[in-house]
């Protein structure tokens, strides 16, 4: 199962984007708030969600868990002890995590990126203190997924459906959607 992550103050577009992508391409992806059943964005856009964060079970290793940016969004997520807790049990059962914009912060104040790499928007790069910040749009390991921002979101959303389902599957989807390739 996928799960993203919303808290008041997200960015729609890191959000809803990535939704979308892995929907097309029929992944399960279930929609969380943090603390209400409609959050509504950084830009004043209200979502419902199709669960609460209260609601969630203990992570499996096949699951996958995606923040999205955004500010207050970002900082609202980084202040939940039980979100804390979720993730490091994901982590501890190496499932996938994904972050996007300033949303690798949050994994970096936790501790699930300590001595990795990472991208993340860059005025946050001073905040990364555990993990090594690369000047890349995505950053890709196995396990941990970051981007840059906005202008990155249905990449990020299909780098996520190439580590799920494979290149091909990922390629075959890009092409459906008329998206070219990030320049390397």
């Amino acid at each position: 199962m996928i799960y993203l992550f919303f808290a008041e103050g997200y960015e729609e577009v890191e959000a809803i984007a990535v939704v979308d992508v892995l929907r097309r391409a029929a992944c399960e992806v279930t929609m969380v708030g943090l603390d209400a059943m409609k959050v509504k964005s950084a830009h004043n856009i209200e979502i419902t969600m199709d669960t609460m964060l209260s609601e969630m079970r203990e992570p499996m290793q096949e699951d996958i868990f995606i923040l999205p940016g955004g500010q207050p969004g970002t900082n609202n997520l980084s202040e939940s002890a039980v979100l804390k807790q979720l993730f490091q049990k994901a982590y501890d059962r190496h499932c996938i995590i994904a972050a996007i914009c300033a949303a690798p912060t949050v994994l970096d104040q936790w501790g699930i990126t300590k001595g990795k790499k990472l991208t993340c928007y860059p005025s946050y790069t001073p905040h990364i203190k555990n993990a090594d910040v690369v000047d890349q749009d995505i950053v890709s390991k196995p396990g941990l997924i970051t981007a840059r921002g906005v202008g990155v979101a249905l990449e990020f959303g299909l780098e996520i459906v190439k580590q799920l389902k494979g290149n091909e599957q990922s390629e075959t989807l890009r092409k459906a959607m008329v998206l070219p390739s990030l320049q390397k």
